[in-house]
């Protein structure tokens, strides 16, 4: 099992202080009106400042969505072979936004109610994949040490 950083190690004993977890409803949530998140920012940032990156996205993930669903129905009309396409491209830091579009897809009607295909053309799907960065191992390490202790614990 790999180490958890000081960094983290610190970090998560403030969040754990500043949680609560109901042991009755399995619930757990911020003890105060603060987003801990927001407390436990590097000086460096602000909630406005993330505030600011958050808008953005909103506003770039559709934005880029559109663009590239554009360009898939072009090709579309100019090649009627033409059925699939993805669209990868960098977010903030190490984030990735994926764009699958498909000339048509056929889905269950589920509001319907009676499992009637409907089918539908151009549909693009968007993933925004967010990253932890170089935390990704941390997080590894992190899963790894909270199940080694729900193992000790059940083991007595």
């Amino acid at each position: 099992m790999s180490k958890i950083a000081p960094h983290i190690l610190e970090l998560a004993d403030k969040i754990e202080q500043d949680m609560e977890l109901d042991s009755k409803t399995g619930i757990g949530k911020e003890s105060g009106d603060i987003s801990l998140y927001d407390k436990y920012l590097p000086d460096s940032l602000t909630p406005a400042i993330v505030q600011e990156v958050k808008e953005y996205d909103a506003t770039f993930v559709p934005a880029s969505t559109l663009a590239c669903g554009r360009m898939a129905n072009k090709a579309a009309a100019e090649d009627p072979n033409f059925v699939a396409a993805t669209f990868t491209m960098k977010g903030g830091h190490k984030d990735t936004i994926i764009h699958g579009w498909d000339r048509q897809r056929t889905y269950a009607n589920r509001l319907a109610g009676d499992g009637a295909e409907v089918t539908k053309h151009g549909v693009i799907t968007t993933t925004f994949e967010t990253r932890a960065g170089k935390n990704a191992g941390q997080l590894k390490s992190v899963r790894e040490q909270v199940a080694s202790m729900m193992e000790e614990l059940a083991k007595s």
